[in-house]
């Protein structure tokens, strides 16, 4: 009886704190539907990685994050409050992943003085053997959350694991997707943990 009684507790707190199966934590007040490429991307996950960092994923209504041609991703940190550090963490970071792998490339464009764009190829294999090719478009912006700077990444993912068609094409998609992901509303942020 008593084991019934602390088993009953612990549930009842587990989900009082608990989103409701099938939703998903909102920690950025941006639960979607998010619009682009005609399609409507719904969340499908959110973390803390460290304090002060946030990221969510969505994916296209329908697909999931295990085997997609397409994602967007929000990204919020507190700790890179300017646009010029954020800049540069992410140009280090692909620097470090040119080292390993072959098709990482990257471009960086200035929007004026509150938005960089850094388009990038990444790739995954198997040894010699590339498996998925990825085309990332990145805008990062200062922010202003609860009255202090903190930067925004809006970040769209085309992925392929058809490596001929995707070079074959990238010319005139890299530069669709590069407009497509300029002319998007990125969404305004409020922090809930």
């Amino acid at each position: 009886m008593r084991f019934t009684l602390i088993f009953g507790l612990i549930v009842v707190v587990l989900c009082a704190f608990h989103p409701p199966f099938g939703q998903k934590t909102d920690r950025l007040g941006v639960k979607g539907p998010l619009p682009l490429n005609g399609k409507s991307f719904v969340l499908s996950s959110s973390e803390q990685p460290a304090s002060g960092v946030y990221i969510q994923k969505y994916f296209p209504a329908g697909s999931s994050g295990k085997d997609y041609s397409e994602k967007l991703t929000l990204q919020v940190s507190q700790k890179n409050a300017s646009l010029r550090d954020a800049v540069k963490n992410k140009v280090a970071e692909l620097n470090e992943r040119k080292k390993k792998d072959p098709s990482c490339n990257y471009n960086v464009t200035e929007r004026g003085s509150s938005e960089t764009v850094i388009d990038y190829l990444v790739s995954e294999g198997k040894g010699d053997l590339m498996t998925a090719i990825e085309l990332h478009v990145c805008r990062i912006r200062t922010i202003n959350l609860g009255g202090k700077t903190a930067t925004m990444s809006y970040t769209y993912t085309q992925r392929s694991k058809d490596m001929m068609n995707f070079f074959r094409n990238l010319r005139t998609e890299r530069t669709r997707v590069i407009n497509m992901v300029m002319d998007a509303r990125i969404p305004s942020v409020k922090i809930s943990n």
